[in-house]
């Protein structure tokens, strides 16, 4: 019951009861996730990894396969399905697109972590993401973000530690 003093001129409030905490409580943190934080990750390049004219190489884990042909034609495939190219007109498209020399071409994620691709030493297409003098790592990759989406980019961190992602396209028939 609220009490009024002379000198009080406001009612005073019975203090409530103390709360009482029982001596252990669990406490489980939630990670921060940003809507950019990768979930579920194939990883096709690691920095400073490169595919050469001619080769390819399957996702970590197993599940895509990327192929750098000898004419400049990057893709990423699920079995015989591409789902990201680079060709003109595609999803990833090259600006000023040329063929080139039998085996001049590569693509790399470069210890900077910016991706390109080049024919006979001369860059063709890039990602535009150089992070000068970084020790961390990153790559290349296929991944799912917060609303399930799949996306192809490039990240910093790695698999079990993905940070920022760098760039970003939509890949097609996933």
């Amino acid at each position: 019951v609220p009490t009024v003093s002379p000198t009080t001129p406001y009612p005073v409030l019975p203090s409530p009861e103390p709360t009482v905490f029982p001596t252990e409580v669990a406490v489980t943190s939630s990670p921060a996730i940003t809507p950019t934080t990768p979930m579920e990750i194939y990883v096709i390049l690691e920095r400073t990894e490169q595919i050469d004219g001619g080769g390819e190489v399957m996702s970590s884990p197993i599940g895509y396969v990327s192929n750098m042909n000898t004419n400049g034609r990057f893709t990423v495939s699920q079995g015989s399905t591409t789902i990201w190219e680079t060709t003109l007109g595609g999803k990833g498209a090259l600006p000023n697109y040329e063929f080139g020399v039998a085996g001049g071409w590569y693509i790399k994620l470069q210890g900077d972590c910016n991706l390109l691709m080049k024919n006979g030493g001369v860059t063709k297409w890039k990602t535009q993401t150089p992070i000068l003098d970084y020790e961390g790592d990153c790559f290349f990759g296929l991944f799912t973000d917060v609303d399930d989406d799949w996306k192809i980019g490039v990240v910093l961190g790695d698999v079990d530690n993905p940070g920022e992602v760098l760039w970003t396209d939509t890949p097609f028939n996933i």
